[in-house]
């Protein structure tokens, strides 16, 4: 077994620079808004996402066999560095990816919440947790609503999770108790290894579900008590997130802002719009990781985040130029 004194941090830091190099140029996202939606698959075939799109394209066509595609490259790339690393890296990297298990059952609990086609739950999925894909695809193709979800999971490792959660559906019909549920679980599971490094990393998502629960409930004219708070990881504390529970939107937001310098929330957004602004700010704030010159995770998380972006910006163009929305609309969208 190869062990360092740098906790695995060199060998896997070198590695994932290397794979710096294959991320798209900033300058690729105004050549794809400009383009057809055929021509952004021809791209994508001809720019590191090749074996993906060939092994999809004799069952999916059109805006899934892309959005499939790249969700599967992002899942294998995960994948490749969690594999090539050791030590503590490993470690960390394990628990941090464990979070798109929980990604993959909201993902899956909420198509069969819409009734969605089995396709299109599947081509969300990014199997690069604990649990693989052949799990979860078995998990859609055996289930047909969210209460057979949440049965058919009972034996993992958030039986419990999905227990407390469907407590509150059966009395809401609301899937954000379930996805709440599950992301306490998760940030209790991940602090038994995050001490220090990941730690700082899953900050600022901690507020972000945290204050997105806060506004929800405060929308909804419902009470918030200590032990609906997702996690206490974030910079607000627990007096602090129960002091702004008291207080109106417009202060919350406010608040924010100020703790969060970039986010621009707005009193008048919607709990989407500010999901993806907050969303933004954390992942543009994560990226920045990736010049930390230093051996340690943070390069490593610097990468991942990156991928992700250039995912998500990829998804963005793929179902605009489909939907036939304005390139500068889309262009909004965009994370850069």
């Amino acid at each position: 077994m190869r062990t360092h004194p740098a906790g695995g941090y060199v060998y896997t830091d070198t590695r994932v620079r290397a794979l710096k190099a294959a991320l798209l140029p900033q300058d690729s996202y105004p050549k794809l808004l400009k383009m057809s939606p055929s021509e952004v698959t021809r791209f994508l075939d001809d720019n590191g996402y090749k074996d993906e799109i060939d092994e999809l394209a004799s069952r999916y066509s059109g805006v899934i066999l892309v959005e499939y595609a790249l969700m599967r490259n992002l899942a294998h790339t995960y994948q490749k560095v969690l594999h090539f690393s050791y030590g503590r890296a490993h470690e960390l990297l394990s628990a941090y990816l464990d979070s798109w298990d929980v990604w993959n059952i909201k993902t899956v609990i909420r198509g069969k919440y819409a009734h969605a086609p089995e396709a299109e739950i599947a081509s969300q999925l990014v199997p690069a947790g604990s649990y693989g894909e052949d799990f979860f695809k078995q998990l859609i193709a055996t289930t047909n609503t969210v209460e057979d979800v949440v049965r058919a999971l009972e034996n993992t490792a958030y039986r419990d999770a999905l227990a407390d959660g469907m407590a509150g559906y059966r009395e809401t019909r609301k899937l954000s108790t379930i996805e709440d549920s599950l992301d306490a679980s998760y940030f209790s599971m991940v602090s038994e290894v995050a001490e220090g490094e990941l730690a700082d990393y899953i900050a600022l998502e901690a507020d972000m579900l945290n204050i997105l629960m806060l506004l929800r409930f405060k929308d909804a004219g419902i009470a918030v008590s200590p032990g609906m708070l997702v996690s206490l990881w974030g910079r607000f504390s627990k007096d602090e997130l129960m002091t702004l529970a008291a207080r109106d939107r417009h202060e919350i937001i406010e608040t924010v802002n100020r703790k969060f310098p970039g986010a621009e929330l707005s009193a008048d957004d919607t709990l989407p719009e500010l999901a993806s602004k907050l969303s933004r700010k954390r992942l543009l704030s994560a990226r920045r990781l990736l010049l930390d010159h230093r051996f340690n995770i943070n390069p490593v998380l610097g990468f991942l985040t990156a991928k992700r972006i250039e995912i998500d910006n990829l998804r963005m163009i793929n179902r605009g130029k489909h939907a036939g929305l304005p390139a500068e609309l889309i262009e909004k969208q965009l994370i850069t």
